[in-house]
């Protein structure tokens, strides 16, 4: 059954270095977001309301948030993988470590 991913906001409690961070996410994959910008400056306790869905899904999805370095490779700060919610709207909220970040990220599953 298809589904819909909603995310809806990110919120770092720790950032990965001094002063904000440049994030970006991805989906299974590919850069969802920002779309007009390769990233975002994010501060610690700075909440970026998202509220932007990626449709036509199907069994599993993996949310990636990457934080953008000039200097080295891009940093994998969280990595999170949903499952079909098969037919029942479901919003989560879930927090992962990497990279010396910590990042909430809330979304939602809607089915098609």
């Amino acid at each position: 059954m298809a589904y819909s991913l909603k995310i809806l906001s990110v919120y770092p409690q720790e950032i990965t270095e001094s002063g904000h961070d440049e994030i970006y996410l991805k989906i299974n994959g590919e850069n969802f977001w920002p779309p007009a910008e390769k990233y975002r400056r994010i501060s610690r306790h700075q909440t970026i309301d998202i509220f932007q869905s990626k449709d036509h899904l199907s069994g599993q999805s993996t949310i990636e948030l990457w934080e953008k370095d000039d200097i080295s490779s891009d940093d994998l700060i969280a990595r999170i993988v949903v499952e079909d919610p098969k037919g029942v709207f479901k919003k989560e909220r879930r927090t992962q470590s990497g990279d010396g970040g910590t990042y909430e990220i809330i979304y939602e599953l809607h089915p098609q």
